[in-house]
Order: C-alpha cells, then sequence, then structure tokens
C-alpha cells in the first residue's frame, strides 16, 4: 500500500490501480488479479493438503503436553512458558516436512524423523545447554527395564549458570514411550530431592522404570532443571522470571 505525498487528490480506479481515501489521507493500491477456476480450484486443493497436516502436527502436540502435564503433575508449571505450543507445533510442522515417502498432505510425523525434537526446549528463556555446564550420561538398559541419567563430579556452583540468589535445585527426567501406529504417549517421570548450590556432589543420578521397547514403539527423554530461593526459611520455586529448563536430550527407536 502506498500514500499520495501530492497535491493530487484521487478516487477511484485507473488501470490496475485504486485511489482511495482513509480518514484524511488518500491511499493506492493495487487491484487484485482476478484467478480463474482452475487456480481457485488448486489453492482449495492445497489449502485441504495443509489442513489435513496441521492437524496432524496439531494433535501430537496436543497428546504430547497432554502426557507431560499428566506424568509431572503439580511440577508443569516449573516449565510452563506461553510460547511453548507454538514453538513445538512449529518443530513438528519441520519433522513433518521431512516425510519423504508420502506426497503431499499425506505428510505424516515418521517415527525415524522423531529425532529431530532433539534439544528442543520447553522454555524458551532457558536451555540446558546454557545451564548445565556438565554432560548428562544416559544408559538405556534393555535386560533391567529401566533408563538412567547421571551427571557425574558436579559441582553446582561451578557448573550451573543460574540467578546468584538461587539456593537449591532439583533435577527431573521424563521418559515419553510412543506408540509409532497410534502415536499415543506413554510416560515416566521422577525427580531428585532439593539439592543444596553449595554442596558438591559425586554424581547425581535419576532412573526411570520401562518396558522393553517393541518394533512398533519410539522413546523419547526430556531432562530439566527446576531452581529454588529460600524466601523467610523456606525453598520457593523461582517463576518470576522463569528460567527452570527442560530439553529433550535423546531418542530411541
Amino acid at each position: 500500500m502506498a500514500f499520495q505525498k501530492g497535491n493530487i487528490k484521487l478516487e477511484g480506479n485507473i488501470g490496475d490501480l485504486n485511489f482511495y481515501k482513509r480518514g484524511d489521507e488518500y491511499h493506492v493500491r493495487q487491484k487484485a488479479s482476478k484467478k480463474s477456476k482452475n487456480e481457485i480450484s488448486n489453492l482449495a486443493a492445497r489449502s485441504k493438503e495443509n489442513a489435513q497436516e496441521f492437524g496432524r502436527v496439531s494433535s501430537f502436540a496436543k497428546n504430547l503436553r497432554y502426557a507431560f502435564h499428566n506424568a509431572t503433575g503439580q511440577h508443569y508449571e516449573l516449565f510452563y512458558e506461553s510460547s511453548n505450543l507454538n514453538r513445538l507445533v512449529k518443530r513438528l510442522n519441520l519433522i513433518l516436512k521431512a516425510d519423504e515417502i508420502n506426497e503431499r498432505g499425506k505428510r505424516n510425523i515418521l517415527p525415524a524423523n522423531l529425532m529431530l525434537l532433539k534439544n528442543f526446549s520447553f522454555n524458551k528463556n532457558s536451555s540446558l545447554k546454557d545451564s548445565l555446564l556438565l554432560p548428562v550420561s544416559i544408559d538405556y538398559n534393555k535386560n533391567q527395564g529401566n533408563v538412567s541419567t547421571t551427571i557425574s563430579n558436579f559441582n553446582p556452583e561451578f557448573h550451573l549458570d543460574i540467578p546468584k540468589e538461587t539456593s537449591s535445585f532439583m533435577v527431573h527426567l521424563a521418559v515419553f514411550k510412543i506408540n509409532d501406529q497410534n502415536m499415543d504417549f506413554a510416560v515416566q517421570y521422577t525427580h531428585s530431592e532439593l539439592l543444596s548450590v553449595h554442596q558438591p556432589l559425586p554424581s547425581i543420578n535419576l532412573t526411570c522404570q520401562i518396558d522393553e521397547l517393541i518394533e512398533t514403539e519410539s522413546m523419547l527423554l526430556a531432562f530439566g532443571i527446576s531452581l529454588y530461593k529460600d524466601t523467610a526459611g523456606y525453598p520457593v520455586p523461582q517463576l518470576s522470571p522463569n528460567l527452570n529448563c527442560f530439553d529433550m536430550i535423546a531418542f530411541f527407536q
């Protein structure tokens, strides 16, 4: 849209330009070209394809977030961040587009492509890689039916990049088991006790019991850290600003 700056004040059409007045200002815009029936038909088909694919992405995102919320209970608010859903849908849409098997409109979130969810942060304001300056070791023991994470030789004062007023923290582990056929989720969740930021630890270990993965199942692991500060002698979650992190860290198929 353009603005008229000259003294000539026009209203009406000249060629493919439309001159009009809005309030005390005069504007000009190009008239929209008419589309043929064939073009309209093609646009309708493309819109239908987009809607079908968006529906699959939205359904997957809804199921994942519901399973996560249901498993973590009251701890869910520790990691809640308003843009979470939009960012998750955006990432899942890219994963859907990675489907090279099905044609447009029928593309889906393929189990093998779920590895692209790795490093997704549930909280845009804080990611695990920027908060925890040590690697998290992961062990999936099929024989014992468990998944465990370990942080070794951990000194929180050196290995956590967190606000100075933080007095304690908690680590969290969630295991998302996914049915590749209907994309249903089963989530196992555990967390540590409150740990002092001033106390070095030989290791921190979290373990979730799971059934062995079968051929039609995949598994995502998410690991997080929640922060607390002392208020009137009690540890209170730091929710404003919310710098708690919870990220997807591994994928098994």
